[in-house]
């Protein structure tokens, strides 16, 4: 594997040769330029935001906020077109955090103890900084940058794959995709959290050929927008992900992840995923379905458990999304989703998820949805059942 210390190298050098390139041909034409002109190629500055708010009522044994108003998710962001060539991204997140599973005790009448409960309440928001980048067109001086399109983007970037599918699905806003919440399917003991991160620290680079292939690899510190000190931790998290639309509207992808860390693991451990997607996305349906394999390898095998078996997982993830506004000329939209993970190491690991819905747009700026969701798990007798209001504000 090629040292991510040469690739950004290589990468830097690329940069800065097609920069000198540009310049040259610049100069040649930039007397001919007027003043008024040059005066419209000024700043392009953009400011948005968005507010994830809900509320919901769950339907589960000794749950909390049973029935509360809440700010999912808070985004700002301001972005920067410098010229042709280089523009930035800020964008915070503010997000609620929870208390670190705080065990409450259940007593029966005799005293003894009937059940424990993880009493995961809100604490308090937080802010944290999800995107900060600069990123810079790397065009051919011979203008051909509409049938072959490439960037380099450095800084808290957003990782390849899991916008990608959030892109696809279009419902970040209802739910986070089976990537981005792994932790509630599988891998948890061993990934201890997500197998991803939507965004980190590091660089990326992304071709694309004649809008129908995409290919983008990134390096990043593996951490997280969150959690950005690496501490002793020195190894890099790779990513590659590639996509190719045959037809208008269909996304075939491939992707893969490969993480190092050095904290308190033998030296020959990483982690990571690989798996596929295919996807339809235009005006009226947007439908998916996405497969994943997280491994864990260690000494050059997959992981065992302390019992021997090996730490085998998976997670399938479907969803449906209807825009019905085509078909009776009214603002509504029906959403559905289905989920299935498993580590097979573990015995009854398996977990089953599925929510639908139905929306309303009321302009491009707001839009509402009633969405019911259940999850079982295959240890436990009861599902997990939950009724949502949703909405997306874009400022």
């Amino acid at each position: 594997m090629i040292s991510s210390k040469y690739f950004i190298f290589i990468v830097a050098l690329m940069i800065f040769v097609n920069q000198g390139l540009l310049l040259a041909q610049k100069k040649e034409i930039s007397k001919e330029i007027p003043i008024q002109q040059k005066k419209e190629q000024s700043h392009n500055i953009d400011l948005s935001g968005k507010i994830y708010f809900n509320w919901h009522t769950a339907y589960t044994q000794d749950a909390y906020n049973q029935n509360t108003f809440e700010i999912q998710r808070l985004y700002l962001t301001w972005k920067e077109k410098f010229n042709d060539i280089f523009s930035a991204k800020v964008t915070t997140d503010i997000s609620k955090t929870e208390k670190n599973c705080d065990v409450v005790l259940d007593f029966d009448d005799d005293g003894i103890i009937d059940h424990t409960i993880s009493d995961n309440r809100t604490q308090k928001y937080e802010l944290n900084v999800k995107y900060a980048y600069l990123q810079t067109e790397l065009k051919h001086v011979e203008n051909i940058h509409d049938k072959l399109k490439a960037n380099v983007t450095i800084g808290m970037i957003a990782t390849p794959i899991i916008g990608f599918i959030d892109k696809q699905s279009d419902a970040r806003w209802i739910h986070k995709n089976s990537i981005d919440d792994s932790k509630k399917i599988v891998g948890s003991n061993v990934f201890h959290g997500n197998i991803d991160h939507s965004a980190d620290l590091g660089l990326s680079v992304q071709f694309e050929a004649m809008k129908k292939v995409t290919l983008i690899g990134a390096i990043t510190n593996g951490e997280g927008y969150k959690d950005v000190d690496e501490g002793d931790d020195n190894n890099k998290a790779y990513y590659g992900r590639l996509t190719i639309t045959p037809i208008t509207h269909l996304y075939l992808s491939g992707f893969y992840k490969r993480e190092g860390t050095d904290a308190g693991r033998p030296e020959d451990f990483y982690r990571g995923f690989y798996g596929g997607c295919v996807s339809w996305m235009d005006d009226i349906i947007k439908a998916g379905i996405l497969y994943i394999i997280p491994f864990v390898y260690e000494d050059g095998s997959v992981m065992e458990y302390d019992d021997g078996d090996k730490a085998e997982m998976y997670i399938m993830d479907i969803w449906l999304n209807i825009n019905v506004k085509s078909i009776i000329d009214t603002p509504l939209f029906l959403y559905g989703r289905y989920t299935l993970g498993e580590d097979k190491g573990i015995d009854e690991s398996r977990v089953y998820y599925w929510g639908t819905g139905i929306g309303y747009e009321f302009n491009r700026h707001v839009r509402f949805i009633a969405y019911y969701d259940s999850k079982k798990e295959e240890s436990e007798d009861d599902p997990e059942n939950t009724i949502w209001l949703k909405s997306e504000i874009k400022i």
